[in-house]
C-alpha cells in the first residue's frame, strides 16, 4: 500500500511537470509571436495583423482545471522535508503565474480581433471618404478653372500628385491618399479659412470631408500606437511571469522530467 501510494505520488508530480514544461515552452512560443506581431506593427500606420496561436491547452489546464488543492498536498508531501511555508510559495507562483499568462494570451487575442474588426470598417469609411474628396475636388478644379480662380494651380497640384498614385491598392492606397489628397486638401483649406477667404458650397463640402478623412485616418493610427503599447506591455510581463515559473519548479522539472 504505501508502495503503491508512493508511486500514485510520482505519477501525478511527473504529469504535474510535463503540463507546466509544456506550459513554459508553448508560453515562450506564443510570446515570441506577440514580439513578431509587435515588429510587424512599428512598421505600420493603420492596419493591424491577425496573431499567430501557439497550442496553450497545458497552460489552460493549470489555470482551469486541475485540482489545485490535490496537486499542493502531493507537492507538499513529496517535499515534505524542505520548509512547508517556501514550497506552498513555490507551488502558488507557478499556478497564479500560469494562470496570469492565460489571461494575458485571451486578453491579446481580444484586442487584436477587436482591433481588427475596428480596422475593418474604418478603411471601408476611409475609402469612402477618400472617393468623395476626389469626386469634391474634381467639381472644385472645373469651376476654379472657368473662373480663372488665381488659388487653382494649388488644387490642380494635389490632383496631379493623387492621380500619380492611384495604381495602389488595399492600405498603401489608403496611406497613399491620406498624405495625398486628404491631408494636403485640409491643410490648404485651412490656411485659407485663416486668411478669410470664402468658400463656395463644394469647397465648403471638401473642407468638412477632408477633415472627416484625416480624423478618421489619425485615430486609426491612435488605435495602433495603443493597441502596439499593449501588446508590449504584455509581452514584458510573460518574460516576467515566465522566469518566476522556470524558478519555481526548477527542482519539480529536475526531479521528475
Amino acid at each position: 500500500m504505501i508502495e503503491r501510494k508512493k508511486e500514485e505520488l510520482k505519477d501525478k508530480l511527473t504529469y504535474f511537470s510535463l503540463i507546466i514544461h509544456n506550459a513554459i515552452q508553448n508560453s515562450k512560443e506564443q510570446n515570441e509571436n506577440v514580439k513578431t506581431l509587435i515588429t510587424e506593427l512599428e512598421g505600420i500606420e493603420i492596419d493591424s495583423r491577425p496573431q499567430f496561436i501557439a497550442p496553450i491547452t497545458d497552460l489552460k489546464n493549470i489555470a482551469k482545471k486541475i485540482d489545485i488543492e490535490n496537486y499542493l498536498l502531493s507537492f507538499l508531501e513529496y517535499y515534505s522535508s524542505g520548509n512547508k511555508i517556501e514550497n506552498a510559495g513555490k507551488f502558488k507562483t507557478i499556478i497564479d503565474s500560469c494562470g496570469m499568462i492565460y489571461q494575458i494570451f485571451l486578453q491579446n487575442d481580444k484586442f487584436l480581433k477587436d482591433k481588427l474588426k475596428l480596422d475593418s470598417e474604418g478603411k471601408i469609411k476611409l475609402s469612402a471618404i477618400i472617393n468623395d474628396c476626389a469626386n469634391l475636388l474634381g467639381k472644385c478644379l472645373h469651376k476654379m478653372h472657368e473662373e480663372k480662380n488665381p488659388l487653382f494651380p494649388e488644387f490642380i497640384k494635389i490632383n496631379d500628385d493623387a492621380n500619380k498614385k492611384m495604381n495602389l491598392y488595399g492600405d498603401e492606397f489608403l496611406r497613399g491618399q491620406y498624405y495625398l489628397i486628404l491631408k494636403p486638401c485640409l491643410e490648404l483649406l485651412d490656411s485659407w479659412d485663416r486668411r478669410h477667404i470664402v468658400f463656395d458650397e463644394d469647397l465648403g463640402n471638401l473642407w468638412i470631408t477632408s477633415k472627416d478623412g484625416v480624423e478618421l485616418y489619425n485615430n486609426m493610427c491612435r488605435n495602433n500606437f495603443l493597441l502596439l503599447n499593449h501588446l508590449k506591455m504584455n509581452f514584458k510581463e510573460v518574460e516576467n511571469l515566465l522566469i518566476d515559473i522556470e524558478t519555481s519548479s526548477q527542482q519539480l522539472r529536475k526531479d521528475f522530467l
